[in-house]
């Protein structure tokens, strides 16, 4: 059984981690939006973003490398970010959600730690199963 430090430090952590998914969600958009890439030739100056590198790709008939760009640098991060989110928010714990009804599917998904929250580890029990 975690103390009650031990208890206290795990949910700042969760607080902690849903803070910086929130700031890494709104930082994500002008990341993304801004360019990566600025170049001057011959007096040519041309601004280009991940997603302009994505197009170009898909128009140059690139689309193995179009779509492999897209998902490592747009959409794998994105899901990766919305997925930190959603497990460190208060939502996601079972008192909260309203699977403390001991169903069967709320069941098979908290099988990891027995009357225990599985997202902050609280001490509120699901149900006796």
């Amino acid at each position: 059984m975690p103390s009650a430090d031990a208890a206290r430090s795990r949910e700042r952590s969760l607080e902690i981690t849903a803070a910086l998914s929130l700031a890494a969600l709104i930082l994500y958009v002008p990341a993304n939006l801004y360019p990566i890439l600025r170049m001057t030739l011959h007096g040519a100056y041309s601004e280009s973003t991940v997603w302009d590198g994505v197009v170009s790709l898909a128009r140059n008939d690139q689309w193995l490398v179009a779509v492999i760009v897209f998902l490592a640098s747009i959409l794998i991060p994105l899901l990766k970010l919305l997925g930190f989110r959603s497990l460190s928010s208060p939502r996601a714990c079972v008192r909260s959600s309203g699977a403390a009804s001991g169903t069967a599917s709320s069941r098979s998904s908290m099988r990891s730690a027995p009357g225990r929250c599985w997202t902050c580890s609280c001490s509120r029990s699901w149900w006796r199963w």
